[in-house]
């Protein structure tokens, strides 16, 4: 942040812990742009690598901060997004503005979810919610 302006992103890979950079309003040579922002190539691999589901043994939650204009478009992250909710669906946590709820929710064609309004009244209820998702998705396979 520099005068209150977002000036990047950093990508945080939480299996691993490793860090990259992303996105920067400085230009970046090789970038991909959108609006305002340059995406490191190196961010995107990392984040391409992170979410491609090579292995997904183990993964009981994918979680995605933030699906926005740029992945409703077709850009970024909207290729893995696809995989997630058609090819190799499970439970998803994805952080999504107000504003542009409808969009995705049309993008990805979803259906079956549940809309937390941050901040939320009650952490417990919503933790409890995803965990029931979680069993009823584990219990799902199990009888496949």
């Amino acid at each position: 942040m520099k005068d209150c302006i977002r000036t990047g992103f950093i990508l945080e890979d939480l299996a691993t812990g490793k860090r990259y950079p992303l996105s920067s309003s400085t230009p970046i040579p090789g970038a991909v742009q959108w609006k305002r922002f340059f995406f490191h190539p190196e961010g995107l691999q990392a984040g391409f690598s992170a979410v491609s589901f090579q292995d997904t043994s183990g993964l009981d939650l994918t979680i995605v901060d933030e699906v926005g204009p740029f992945e409703i478009s077709g850009g970024v992250w909207a290729p893995c997004l696809d995989q997630m909710v058609w090819e190799k669906p499970r439970p998803l946590l994805w952080v999504v503005r107000k504003s542009l709820l409808r969009d995705v929710i049309s993008r990805w064609q979803l259906n079956d979810l549940e809309v937390f309004e941050i901040p939320v009244p009650d952490p417990e209820a919503v933790a409890g919610c995803i965990a029931r998702r979680i069993k009823e998705w584990k219990e799902g396979i199990s009888q496949e």
